[in-house]
């Protein structure tokens, strides 16, 4: 999250931290006194938060706003991409000791984003632009490009030219604005755009890039700006006049953005352990809601409503409102059965009112739907974040891969009775080992997975019969 003048806050009040134009920012998720933030062209590392705030420059970007990213079970891996003015040397910084060192990694464009995988923390995904030369004129030529890494960064993949995927024509004048990763699944990908090409707003991949399927459905044609995915993942997008959101069982895109003010949405923030969601705004600070809950079967609507909002039901919806505000009012109605407006129903000039039968949780206005098969992992919930942390009991930092076994590091914040599942993509227990009597710290053990075909399969890490968690195993 960020805005002008970067600040923190633990609730509703926000405690400024120091000036200047402020962009990324991370939190340290198991230690929020620690974090990173971005200042015009320089990273800060943070500590002493909600106390002492310090601020300390650890790195200075080529230009402006570079892009940050933690590795999601080792916070002190950071990663830092920003736009390089020469031709064909993109780049991307990596440091393993908190921001202290840094290592400069050539060949793949971040300026605009950088997506961690929270079930295979060696994957990363990043995009950005790449200077390929000039033209007659002097002026730069920039080509945008996605690309993959599969060993933390070290080595990259491009998967901008792969089938289905916008050219790089079309590419060309539009911004890929974030990337979002499915919590369970780090081959499922969202990819949205910026600009005003109709059409031309997500894209999405079921096999980590290397194919791809327009996912735009119905949106409207404005710039997506920011993807969210819950731990269901269900999938929630920040656009120019607020957030839609598209289920896992959804065929399109439907808009969530009642109560929200009509302005640029540019980060989402979940909180699964809350049910909460938090959109970012420019210039209208930072809202709060529940997340989407499934369609009701009948909604009655009366009394005044105003604003940009949209309401629906699997039957029927019957209303009495009456519309307010003038120009900008903007009113949706869906259900499956039918929409009732009874006496006393009232819309004027100005407004803008659509009531129209389609099925619930697909979509606004339904058309140019796509459909998609792609099966999902259902994974159970994972203890709840907890004093701070987002793994408070503790995490698989690292996972080695040695063909019939598994080197495997562990984190353990609380003494307990530890248990490894070794399962494939469905479940299906391969393998199980128990540790008795687990002491607080770090320890690496190996552990045997005997000969298993290609494919992703997944290690569960159990603490006194409570899942804290898991991570993919890629297996080729």
């Amino acid at each position: 999250m960020a805005n002008q003048e970067p600040g923190s806050g633990g609730g509703s009040t926000f405690t400024h931290i120091m000036g200047a134009d402020g962009f990324d920012a991370l939190l340290n998720y198991n230690d929020p006194t620690i974090g990173f933030a971005v200042a015009n062209r320089n990273i800060y590392q943070l500590t002493g938060l909600g106390t002492t705030n310090n601020t300390d420059s650890v790195l200075e970007s080529p230009s402006f706003f570079p892009v940050l990213a933690m590795n999601p079970t080792v916070p002190t891996t950071i990663y830092a991409g920003a736009y390089n003015a020469c031709t064909n040397c993109p780049s991307i910084k990596r440091s393993t000791n908190n921001g202290t060192t840094w290592t400069t990694i050539q060949g793949v464009a971040t300026n605009w984003a950088i997506a961690t995988c929270p079930s295979l923390s060696s994957r990363l995904y990043a995009a950005g632009l790449v200077r390929t030369g000039f033209d007659a004129s002097g002026n730069e030529i920039r080509d945008g490009r996605i690309q993959r890494s599969d060993n933390g960064g070290t080595t990259w993949t491009d998967l901008t030219n792969n089938a289905g995927f916008a050219s790089q024509a079309s590419i060309n004048g539009l911004t890929i604005t974030d990337i979002g990763v499915e919590e369970t699944n780090s081959s499922h990908v969202w990819v949205s755009l910026g600009g005003w090409r109709i059409g031309e707003k997500i894209y999405y991949s079921a096999d980590g890039g290397l194919t791809w399927v327009n996912r735009s459905g119905s949106l409207p044609n404005i710039p997506i700006n920011c993807i969210a995915s819950d731990n269901a993942n269900n999938i929630y997008i920040g656009t120019d006049i607020g957030v839609f959101y598209r289920g896992t069982a959804s065929t399109d895109w439907t808009p969530f953005y009642n109560g929200l003010p009509q302005v640029p949405i540019t980060d989402l923030i979940i909180n699964t352990a809350a049910g909460t969601i938090k959109a970012v705004t420019y210039g209208r600070g930072v809202w709060q809601s529940l997340v989407h809950s499934p369609c009701i079967p009948s909604l009655t609507l009366s009394g005044s409503i105003a604003g940009n909002q949209f309401f629906e039901a699997s039957g029927d919806i019957s209303s009495t409102s009456v519309l307010t505000g003038g120009e900008g009012t903007k009113i949706g109605m869906k259900a499956t059965n039918y929409v009732l407006l009874n006496i006393g129903f009232t819309a004027s000039t100005q407004q803008e009112f659509k009531a129209y039968i389609g099925a619930c949780g697909n979509g606004g206005v339904p058309f140019n739907i796509l459909t998609d098969s792609s099966s999902q992992m259902e994974i159970s919930s994972i203890a709840p974040p907890a004093n701070g942390m987002k793994f408070p009991y503790g995490n698989l930092t690292t996972i080695e891969n040695l063909g019939q076994a598994l080197n495997i590091s562990i984190r353990t914040a609380r003494e307990g009775n530890q248990q490894l599942l070794f399962t494939d993509s469905k479940g299906t227990i391969i393998r199980k080992q128990n540790d008795l009597n687990i002491s607080i710290g770090e320890r690496t053990l190996e552990m045997e997975i005997g000969k298993n075909t290609p494919g992703t399969y997944y290690l569960f890490l159990y603490q006194d019969n409570i899942l804290i968690h898991f991570q993919e195993v890629i297996v080729q």
